[in-house]
């Protein structure tokens, strides 16, 4: 890593540089130890000879594989172990350089995209509009179980403890027994990371990607009172009242509560979920009421504390033997003291199933904030507003932001499947006999008709199909925690693939069926039903689809008692890999306008749900730069987003950068929300014939003889599937088109081959094809509008990370390998038209030369990317001629382990 260093990082940047030189060193000791001193001589003259390459040299590619064809198998998977592995403890430097970095710009008040810079820029609004802007406030990060997390939790365990020394060695401490025991340690976490298997042997349980992600929920937890105290300051928001009404933040679920395509998530694993995500919740809770308890112990007397809030004890007391006499034992005069634990011990029976549980546990959220309250209340009354600060503050942000639900749980059902039970239903019930085969117009009808009384007893007998049993009894579940008063764990019911208003219609229909006898009236659930628009077609649809929604009195009553809140859900990634980049990020830009449009009409508050991945393909990118993107009409100060895979671990495995990620989340929804930037006719027809001519490359590449057989055949995508990487399948059915492979493994490989088609592809033809004119309009755009400026921006980094010469190298392995070669030729040529295009734009004359310290990373990771492509394309080449079982699974598991070194180097999977 010494090497890493040296062409890595700016003059200046002395203690990064010491972390590199102080990991490299332990990595170059663990080789030494473990794997040998062949092993590191290897990789180092591999680094050499692959080094080459950026010096023009033709041949180095050529050296490099001919030496690795003459390595047994176990050697290459050491190999690839030790890459990933040396990647690991390079993004571990750059992201402890990244949270040094932050703190020393925040120490100097440099730090930008604050919450004070968006206070500062609201300065010109009216109070009337401040205030409105404030009140409407709602950032929302939804964790997905999306299957993008290529490391295994002991490994991010193990990362994560080595992260923690890091930070504890800087600034060196003068101790040297102290700096020994932290560095033999480090060595201690290193060996066991190096004998680690960094592939799971099994797909996870979805109750194991629930605890997976709870993993990161920590770092959440810890940073939001900073965050929401940071607001409160920026916007003066001091008093009491002030504070109890703000309620900017909190999170979401999908994992539990997924069920599209996902088996494995029935409404028994539901049920667990929400059971789970509570258990924590208070058992987080106790914790805060421990550490608060240890600060306030105060003597009534003394500090003048009210007689009500003895009262209350008193009355807490007689309601509960056990209560009484715990209480019983604490000193007499400690009234605080006393008030906590009758906290803790409702707490403690809020997760007791038992009717006496259910008696003396809090009943919702809301309950459990008025006892804190009246803590606060306690201490304000006697005068001592100072000792609500501190641990009782940051307790009770932390109580109005995770409640006792932790995060919302979303349910998420495929249309098709809503259509299916709808159709079971209303046959077995005598409404309707041939639901799923009635157009728009026909199905919206049938859910009109009157539920006939006695539907519960005919829907319990009737011979339906399993799925559509448990579908019916998730319904239930929900109606039942709705009645329960624990609607505030639930999220919103999306139904994914909305290609027609009776989709919406229908999910709402089955979200009634369990609640009054017959189901005849429009009694509203607390649940939004919520529409998620994916493909092309779908985006440019979504408002003819959802004024017909509204239309229906059943959809508009529902989504009126939901105090007017209308969400609908945007996907990048199907939309991407449908019709290419530059189309799917002007349709979706259009949607959401038009969406933003209807919401006005009807005087709804929209909010936009954001389903982004971590790939430049999938929407990922910059947070900050995304935010910045959207149109203000259809923002208005809410903004929800999913956080899915291997980006959960980025932005919150680590505290510091989980702040600085939620700053820019809010910085940016108030400063988007707060423009009134609008685009002309002239950039919209531009825009309209670059992407139309984008999709048509785009979907001609796709469509072309080769590309199929090059994810089948060449790509490692039937390996990435091996991986166990979450509990979802992977395609729908088998691989004989682009529709049947979902988004994720289409991205996963397509990194894999170093050729991110779905993050540029169509977007050099479509500038091309401009004339001069439209060409200087479009670098006007580019300097002038937000949005544009992202999507040429994000696809640069995309080119930065494309390599048209390694995706040739798979595509030789190809069965029939003319197909493939054309189709990367085509690749090829796309590619320099597309770098072309973007430079132009740009006005730059390097790819990334405006953000030097990523073209640096961007650069010198490359020969290290190269190295692993040739391993795993010799690993590809051995399994595709190899007949010995024994020998096939020492290929399988080498060939894992080069997936995820290099899904690591890239810092990116799907």
């Amino acid at each position: 890593m010494t090497e890493y260093a040296s062409r890595h990082l700016l003059d200046g940047d002395r203690p990064l540089r010491r972390d590199v030189r102080l990991l490299g060193w332990q990595f170059h000791r663990l080789l030494d130890e473990h794997g040998g001193a062949a092993l590191r001589t290897m990789l180092r003259d591999l680094r050499h000879m692959a080094n080459q390459r950026l010096a023009d040299d033709p041949d180095a590619l050529g050296a490099v594989a001919d030496l690795l064809a003459a390595q047994p198998t176990d050697r290459l998977a050491e190999l690839a172990h030790a890459m990933g592995l040396f990647f690991d403890l390079a993004n571990l430097a750059e992201d402890r350089h990244r949270g040094r970095v932050l703190h020393r710009r925040e120490r100097d008040d440099r730090q930008r995209e604050t919450l004070a810079q968006a206070a500062d820029a609201l300065a010109g609004r009216s109070d009337k509009d401040r205030r409105a802007l404030l009140a409407s406030l709602s950032i929302e990060p939804v964790f997905t179980g999306h299957p993008t997390e290529a490391k295994r939790r002991s490994s991010r365990r193990a990362l994560r403890r080595l992260r923690r020394d890091l930070v504890l060695l800087d600034p060196p401490d003068p101790r040297p027994r102290a700096r020994k025991k932290r560095l033999d340690r480090m060595g201690r976490d290193l060996s066991s990371l190096w004998y680690t298997d960094p592939i799971s042997p099994r797909k996870p349980s979805v109750m194991e990607e629930l605890r997976r992600t709870l993993f990161a929920v920590r770092s959440a937890w810890r940073v939001a009172p900073s965050i929401l105290d940071e607001a409160r300051q920026a916007f003066g928001l001091h008093d009491a009242e002030a504070r109890d009404r703000f309620r900017p933040l909190r999170f979401g679920v999908w994992i539990g509560g997924d069920r599209d395509g996902n088996p494995f998530v029935t409404s028994a694993v539901t049920r667990k979920t929400l059971e789970r995500l509570r258990q924590v919740a208070v058992r987080l809770h106790r914790r805060e009421c421990r550490r608060t308890r240890r600060r306030l112990t105060v003597s009534a007397p003394q500090a003048g504390l009210p007689e009500w809030l003895k009262h209350d004890i008193d009355q807490a007391c007689a309601a509960d033997a056990t209560l009484a006499h715990a209480v019983a034992k604490l000193h007499p005069q400690e009234w605080l003291v006393q008030w906590l634990a009758v906290i803790d011990h409702r707490l403690r029976a809020t997760t007791d199933r038992t009717q006496q549980g259910a008696s003396i546990g809090y009943a919702s959220s809301a309950e459990f904030e008025c006892d804190l309250r009246n803590l606060d209340r306690a201490l304000r009354d006697a005068g001592h507003d100072e000792l609500t600060e501190g641990a009782l503050a940051r307790w009770r942000d932390r109580a109005q932001v995770f409640g006792l639900h932790l995060m919302r749980l979303d349910i998420r059902i495929n249309s098709t499947d809503i259509t299916e039970a709808v159709d079971e239903a209303l046959r077995a019930m005598g409404v309707e006999t041939a639901y799923a085969k009635l157009d728009d117009a026909g199905r919206r009808a049938a859910l009109r008709k009157p539920i006939p009384a006695d539907a519960p007893q005919r829907l319990k007998s009737a011979d339906m199909p399993e799925p559509v049993k448990d579908l019916l009894r998730l319904m239930t579940l929900l109606a039942r925690f709705s009645r329960q008063g624990r609607a505030e764990a639930l999220g919103n019911l999306i139904v994914s693939m909305t290609h027609q208003a009776s989709d919406l219609l229908a999910a709402l229909w089955l979200l009634r069926l369990p609640g009054t006898p017959g189901g005849q009236d429009l009694a509203p659930t607390p649940m939004p039903v919520s529409a998620l628009f994916e493909t092309i077609g779908d985006l440019q649809q979504a408002e003819t689809l959802l004024r017909n929604a509204l239309a229906e009195p059943a959809y508009r009553v529902h989504v009126e008692a939901t105090a007017g809140r209308l969400e609908c859900m945007v996907g990048y990634s199907d939309s991407a890999k449908d019709g290419g980049y530059l189309a799917s990020n002007w349709a979706l830009y259009q949607c959401q306008e038009r969406l933003a449009e209807v919401a006005r009409e009807y005087d709804l508050k929209l909010t936009v749900f954001h389903g982004r991945g971590g790939a430049i393909g999938r929407g990922g990118g910059p947070a900050a730069r995304a935010i910045q993107s959207l149109p203000a009409a259809s923002l208005g100060g809410r903004l929800r987003l999913t956080e899915q895979g291997e980006v959960i671990a980025e932005r919150y495995d680590d505290p510091d950068i989980a702040r600085r990620h939620l700053q820019q989340l809010f910085w940016g929804t108030l400063t988007v929300s707060n423009a009134e930037a609008s685009v002309d006719a002239d950039a919209r027809r531009l825009l309209a014939t670059m992407a139309k001519t984008a999709e048509q490359a785009y979907r001609g590449f796709v469509s072309s003889p080769g590309f199929i057989p090059l994810l089948r055949e060449c790509s490692p995508l039937p390996h990435v599937d091996r991986m166990n990487l979450g509990s979802r399948p992977s395609r729908r059915r088998g691989l004989d088109s682009l529709e049947d492979l979902r988004a994720i493994p289409f991205t996963f490989a397509l990194n894999q081959l170093r050729a991110p088609i779905n993050a540029f592809y169509g977007l050099g033809s479509a500038y091309h094809a401009c004339s001069p004119p439209q060409q200087a309009v479009a670098k006007s755009l580019y300097q002038n509008w937000a949005w544009f400026r992202a999507v040429i921006d994000n696809a640069a980094l995309a080119l930065a990370r494309c390599d048209p010469a390694i995706a040739q190298q798979y595509a030789d392995r190809a069965d029939n390998p003319e197909p493939a070669r054309a189709l990367v030729r085509q690749l090829g040529e796309e590619f320099e038209r597309s770098r072309t295009a973007v430079l132009a734009l740009q006005q730059r004359d390097t790819l990334l030369d405006a953000i030097p310290w990523l073209q640096r990373t961007v650069r010198v990771r490359t020969p290290y990317l190269d190295l692993l492509n040739l391993i795993q394309l010799e690993l590809l080449a051995r399994r595709s001629t190899r007949e010995n079982p024994d020998e096939i699974e020492r290929l399988d598991r080498a060939l894992r382990r080069s997936i995820q070194a290099l899904a690591t180097g890239l810092r990116n999977t799907g």
